[in-house]
């Protein structure tokens, strides 16, 4: 049997129960959840997965027509700002730089798919931009957790 100490000795405090139940949520606020990322995160997601193709995709063709200069980057935001409130991180607004590295790995991608050093195929764009998005997420969630820590939080990031 394990005690309370040697559970927070592992760090696996947080993880265990300790007998306490999870309280419920009430089906007001899981409708209310499931609206708002419905209605806010995948609008958003979409609309700021369309700018940051268009920017990485008019950057690798020349006669393309590229995207408005101040439109843009206005509405990339507020895709942002939706995908935050559609997942409920609104008050954690660091979750906005793993977005940011949407184009940023598109355009990347761009260039190494040009000097041949990877293939053209969907599944290669899925995994760069899908690893590099997954690492900057578990880093933001590290941060966020020493900052619960520290302020006495024992609650997990999701």
């Amino acid at each position: 049997m394990t005690n309370e100490n040697d559970l927070k000795n592992t760090g696996n405090h947080d993880r265990m129960n300790l007998g306490k139940k999870r309280p419920k949520v009430s089906l007001k606020t899981f409708f209310l959840k499931g609206l708002l990322f419905i209605f806010c995160a995948i609008p958003g997601l979409f609309l700021f997965l369309f700018y940051s193709l268009w920017i990485a995709v008019s950057i690798f063709t020349p006669k393309m027509e590229n995207p408005p200069l101040l439109l843009t980057p206005l509405l990339m935001a507020t895709g942002i700002v939706l995908m935050l409130i559609g997942a409920g991180k609104l008050k954690e607004f660091k979750y906005s730089v793993v977005f940011l590295f949407i184009p940023i790995s598109l355009i990347i991608f761009g260039y190494l798919e040009q000097w041949r050093i990877v293939g053209n195929r969907t599944i290669d764009i899925v995994l760069f931009v899908g690893l590099i998005l997954f690492f900057t997420h578990y880093l933001i969630i590290k941060h966020y957790q020493k900052k619960r820590e520290g302020n006495g939080i024992n609650k997990t990031a999701t």
